[in-house]
C-alpha cells in the first residue's frame, strides 16, 4: 500500500507567480515523482493519494516549519469522519 502527496499546488501553474520557474520545476517534479509511484506499484487499487497534500487538507501552510507536529496535533483534533478521505481510506484498507 502507498499513501503519498500528490504535490500538485494549483499556484505551481500560475504563470503570474512571483516564484514562476521554481513553481513550475516543483510542479513538474511532482508530475515525473507521481508517475514513478503508480508505475512501481502492481494493483493501483493500493495507491491512495492526498491532493495536493496533507498538510494543506489539514489547513496547515506549506512552507510551515513545524509540519510533522502540527500535522500530528490537528489529525488529533479530528473525528473520524473529519480526516481527509485519501488518509482514512487507506487506513481502513490496512485494518480490513
Amino acid at each position: 500500500m502507498v499513501l503519498h502527496d500528490d504535490d500538485l499546488f494549483e499556484e505551481s501553474r500560475d504563470s503570474s507567480s512571483a516564484n514562476e520557474s521554481r513553481d513550475r520545476h516543483e510542479y513538474d517534479r511532482a508530475i515525473k515523482e507521481n508517475r514513478a509511484i503508480a508505475d512501481s506499484v502492481d494493483d493501483e487499487s493500493k495507491i491512495f493519494v492526498i491532493h495536493p497534500s496533507l498538510e494543506s487538507s489539514l489547513g496547515i501552510g506549506r512552507h510551515a516549519s513545524n509540519k510533522p507536529k502540527r500535522v500530528m496535533e490537528e489529525l488529533g483534533n479530528l473525528d473520524l469522519d473529519e480526516i481527509p478521505p485519501s488518509l482514512r481510506e487507506a487506513v481502513e484498507q490496512m485494518f480490513s
